[in-house]
């Protein structure tokens, strides 16, 4: 009863002292959240490619092995709700986003708006058969960089 309060009363009492409590009253902006944060490259020197593929098939672990094999950083996630929470819970934001768009997780082109608005610089590539969902021109319209048709030439998407 009282003892908790009280042990609650003396972290509140720690956090003004501090400056900044950690619940705001407002929730930070995404554009705040986006502003803050820094690009991978920034931070590290090194280009994180973020994979949203099925790296456990023998196109996506080539696609891997090449990315590494060129110095880049990589990191897999395997649905959308993955690949977003890389813009939002982690300091250093991905540099390039690879979207496997064959892949029904990624289908579609909402993923691509939606790492827009996280974060405006990074660079969006999908692949895909050109055929399907998404298809180069809807794939370019909602944001991506670049649209590799498959077959993918791996020196080409390097």
């Amino acid at each position: 009863g009282m003892k908790a309060r009280a042990g609650g009363g003396t972290s509140i009492s720690v956090d003004s002292v501090g400056g900044s409590s950690l619940k705001s009253e407002n929730p930070p902006s995404l554009m705040d959240l986006v502003a803050r944060k820094r690009t991978h490259w920034e931070c590290f020197g090194t280009i994180l490619v973020l994979c949203c593929m099925d790296a456990s098939e023998g196109f996506g672990r080539q696609v891997l092995q090449m990315l590494q094999a060129e110095g880049y950083d990589t990191r897999v996630v395997a649905n959308m709700a993955d690949a977003l929470a890389e813009f939002s819970t982690r300091d250093a934001l991905p540099d390039v986003v690879l979207v496997d768009c064959g892949m029904r997780a990624f289908s579609g082109t909402s993923l691509i708006s939606k790492l827009q608005v996280r974060n405006p610089t990074v660079a969006i590539l999908c692949m895909g058969t050109g055929s399907g969902p998404v298809t180069a021109v809807s794939a370019l319209q909602a944001g991506a960089a670049d649209f590799v048709s498959q077959p993918v030439d791996l020196d080409e998407l390097v």
